[in-house]
Order: C-alpha cells, then structure tokens, then sequence
C-alpha cells in the first residue's frame, strides 16, 4: 500500500499503533473519518500504524479547520488554525508534540490579536496583545510560564497606561 492512499477499515490501536482489524498490519495511507451527515471531519496520514504526515480537521461545512504535520505520533512544524470563515485563528511552530516558537492568534477578520513564544509547551519569551484597531495593548515577557520582566499596558491611542515588573510571576516592588 502506497503512504498517499486513502484508506477504509475497521482499525485498531493497541499501545499506540493503529493496525488493519482484517490483516492485523500497521496501517499505511490516509485514513478519513466523516460526519454522521457525510462532509470529511479529518484526513490523517500514518506510516506503519504512526501518524506521520499531513493531519487536516474540517468543519461540517466543509471548511478547514486545522492543518498541520505529524511525525512519530506528534504534532511537529508549522500548524493552521481556522475559522469557520476561512480567516485564520491560530498559527505555530510545534516540536515533538508541543509547541515551540512563535505562536500568532486572529480574530475573524484575520487581523492579529496576539503573538507570543513557547518552549517546550510553555509560554517562554516576549508577548504582545493588541486592542482591535491593531494598536499594541500589552506587552511583557513570560519565563517557563510565569510572568517575568516589564510589562506594559496601552490605551487603544498608543498611550501608555501601565508598566510593572514582575519576576517568576511576582510583581516588583518599584
């Protein structure tokens, strides 16, 4: 079987390897799992009973709702999120089933609503929010998922509104 057929059964996972319940082999292709109405709700890649490819999730419309990789059961590289209009929701870099890097989140217009960091799942390093309009309304710094640093808050105008200092989540006294 070649990896970039589509695949139908009846599977199995046991301890993690998703085998064929007719042949009791590893699976290898794309498997598709549809809404009770019928629209595909995912298509994902397996290499020897692995997920190991491209995983893409769909609304029930038909719109896509999730693209990214796997390798070796994990979620690695770049993943999409969307909303149901198309606009994106979320994009990152993942690393062996975490995420790791810069992480961007949208509204449903596609503007950005914030860009932060991430190491080995946690939010690590600087992060921006910003108010509608597209004006910067936060910033800081996180450290193994604690605020840590300046942070900074500002109006909607750019005005500066707040500033503290934290660190490993604790605020300073100034």
């Amino acid at each position: 079987m070649k990896s970039n057929e589509i695949i139908n059964g009846n599977f199995l996972t046991i301890d993690g390897i998703t085998y064929d319940r007719e042949s009791n082999k590893p699976i290898n292709g794309i498997v598709e799992s549809f809404y009770e109405v019928g629209g595909l709700e995912e298509r994902i890649t397996y290499k020897n009973g692995i997920k190991d490819g491209l995983r893409e999730s769909f609304y029930e419309d038909g719109q896509l709702r999730i693209r990214g990789h796997c390798k070796n059961d994990k979620q690695e590289g770049l993943v999409e999120g969307f909303h149901q209009n198309g606009q994106p929701w979320w994009r990152g870099n993942w690393k062996e089933g975490r995420k790791d890097g810069l992480g961007e989140t949208f509204n449903e217009d596609g503007r950005l609503v914030a860009r932060e960091h991430f190491k080995e799942g946690k939010r690590d390093g600087p992060i921006e929010a910003f108010h509608g309009n597209g004006q910067l309304w936060i910033r800081g710094s996180f450290k193994d998922e604690l605020q840590d640093g300046l942070w900074e808050s500002f109006d909607e105008d750019g005005n500066s509104l707040a500033t503290e200092s934290f660190k490993n989540g604790v605020p300073q006294k100034e």
